[in-house]
């Protein structure tokens, strides 16, 4: 069997937060082209 292509981590620290939204951000707003003011959805 493969090893998983990724993983889930809960957030525990405000460095977390911080280093999970700025791969949300390229992935979302630069690579696909998401207006940023759309992709955060609150939670």
């Amino acid at each position: 069997m493969s090893e998983p292509s990724h993983r889930v981590v809960r957030v525990d620290s405000a460095a977390d937060l911080e280093a999970a939204l700025a791969i949300r951000q390229q992935v979302f707003t630069e690579e696909q082209g998401i207006p940023a003011e759309l992709e955060l959805d609150g939670r």
